[in-house]
């Protein structure tokens, strides 16, 4: 008779549980490089820290040294006046002569300031076409999750600028073309009948006195959107837009049962909820928060 094999000891566990100093240090261990980019104010924090926090920029002492003589000497108004706005004399132009150029960079306006942006530029080596334009720039402006906003003050270098390409923070980005016209007001109309004819659109907004230039609001190749824009050869809200102070939000055009969004140029207006969208709202009592959703659903 073949007797059962005893059975085999227990095997120690060689594993070691992790001791309180390990799982303390273990908790201190830096998130993931990319997790900390993805932080603007780590990306900012890691910028500073590389290259130093960007001062404000203070006038030299002979600046003010010359203001506390003029001041002393009882200089005129006006001459005190040039003194006083010295610094910023290279924006000092009529609004009209002002170009604004647009620099397409999410990422970057997403994770860094104006003075990063700045200093990046102004750091990293450009091309001639910019090195030459830097006397007519006069101002730049990050716009959040956007882009870049340049003020040049030379129209001949502003349409030379547009289609280059500015280095910031090692990206390429490439500026805007300008265009002479971009300053006109437009308006969207969104939810447009498949049965609604241009000429009925042109129609509508001559007869409030303006003159329209209409368009597809986006073109890919030979393929037009079906939502068109209404351009103005006005740079701000014609005021024939506005009923009591209120905002065309939506237009009924004869023969169909429902609106055509207006969405404006200027986003603030946009705010104020087309007269449909509202009539929901009071009838189901939906909140604030519920309506914005139902509104963006619908335009």
């Amino acid at each position: 008779m073949v007797s059962a094999p005893s059975p085999r000891p227990p095997q120690a566990n060689t594993r070691q549980a992790p001791s309180a100093n390990a799982r303390q240090a273990s908790s201190r261990q830096p998130p993931p490089a990319n997790a900390r980019q993805a932080s603007p104010a780590n990306a900012r924090q890691a910028y500073q820290a590389e290259f130093g926090r960007q001062p404000r920029h203070v006038p030299t002492d002979k600046f003010f040294a010359d203001i506390d003589e003029a001041m002393s000497k009882q200089v005129s108004a006006q001459e005190l006046r040039v003194l006083a706005l010295r610094e910023v004399q290279r924006s000092r132009v009529p609004a009209t002569d002002k170009i604004e150029l647009w620099i397409p960079a999410p990422q970057i306006a997403r994770l860094y300031g104006t003075p990063e942006v700045m200093h990046a530029i102004n750091r990293e080596t450009q091309s001639q076409t910019w090195d030459a334009a830097m006397a007519s720039l006069c101002a730049l402006d990050v716009v959040k999750n956007r882009g870049i906003r340049v003020t040049c003050t030379n129209r001949d270098l502003a349409i030379k600028l547009g289609g280059t390409v500015v280095n910031c923070m090692g990206q390429k980005l490439i500026v805007k073309p300008y265009s002479a016209y971009e300053r006109y007001y437009y308006v969207d109309l969104t939810h447009i009948p498949d049965g609604l004819d241009e000429d009925v659109i042109y129609d509508h907004f001559s007869a409030l006195g303006l003159q329209p230039i209409i368009a597809p609001t986006h073109v890919a190749g030979s393929l037009m959107s079906r939502d068109r824009t209404v351009w103005f050869p006005e740079t701000d809200v014609p005021d024939a837009l506005f009923t009591d102070g209120v905002p065309l939000r939506e237009i009924y055009f004869a023969g169909f049962d429902y609106p055509v969004y207006v969405q404006h140029k200027k986003r603030s207006l946009n705010k104020v909820l087309p007269p449909t969208i509202a009539k929901k709202r009071a009838e189901t009592g939906e909140g604030c928060s519920q309506c914005a959703a139902r509104h963006a659903a619908d335009a």
